[in-house]
């Protein structure tokens, strides 16, 4: 007998919309405060421009920066070097009520053998053989949201080649990445409040022509339907 797919009631559906609005109103003080520009992205800017509303199926909130924003913010440090620009932003988001994110190493063991060794997602980014870690190329910040358990994502894109680049979702290591043409954030007045979000066109690049059509899919299967992977020779 095939499974029954799961689907949330009324009161669930509401809920966990709550829970996502709670952790996208920290995140944006957050982000505000830095004065960094940014806009929603991939499965939020779907949900916010397609139904007017986060979609209930996905559990993190997600919203892109430029590269030369975040390398302003790290100008702006007292000290302009790496390690300053992501502990101030560590720092304001833990007062708005996140945590950083850790990640598990795949095959890796901690010190004691007891437990999985552990690296930081905040950020993650990509480091070439030889490079310092100075040098590395942060592709993304996770946070968590304490009081809602929700993830909030910063993506940086990144301009090469005349495109805007996302190497997030492990596009790095393997030198592949969605590819937009360039576009600047949209306006827009979500949840009665003013936001920003990536154009209609850079929806229809990533998830084709009929990206404006209601479906409810996992965090795989909107993968499976992304059209803009590319591969690209990185040059820094």
């Amino acid at each position: 007998m095939p499974m029954k797919k799961f689907r949330m009631t009324n009161t669930e559906l509401k809920l966990k919309r709550e829970r996502l609005m709670s952790a996208f109103r920290a995140g944006k003080m957050a982000i505000e405060e830095l004065g960094l520009p940014y806009f929603l992205a991939n499965g939020s800017a779907l949900g916010a421009l397609r139904e007017g509303q986060f979609q209930p199926f996905e559990d993190d909130i997600i919203v892109g920066i430029h590269a030369w924003d975040l390398a302003a913010l790290q100008r702006a440090c007292p000290e302009p070097i790496a390690a300053r620009r992501d502990g101030r932003m560590i720092g304001v988001f833990t007062r708005c009520g996140f945590d950083p994110v850790s990640e598990v190493v795949e095959g890796g063991i901690a010190q004691g053998g007891k437990k999985p060794l552990t690296e930081s997602a905040c950020p993650r980014y990509f480091i070439a053989e030889g490079w310092t870690q100075e040098m590395a190329f942060p592709i993304l910040y996770k946070f968590t949201h304490k009081e809602s358990l929700v993830r909030f994502d910063i993506l940086v894109f990144s301009m090469q080649f005349g495109q805007l680049w996302d190497f997030a979702d492990g596009g790095a290591e393997t030198s592949c990445g969605w590819r937009y043409s360039p576009f600047a954030p949209q306006p827009m007045e979500f949840e009665k409040m003013m936001t920003f979000t990536m154009p209609a066109a850079a929806l229809e690049e990533h998830y084709g022509q009929d990206w404006h059509v209601p479906r409810a899919q996992s965090y795989i299967e909107n993968l499976s339907r992304c059209k803009n992977r590319c591969q690209v020779l990185r040059v820094l």
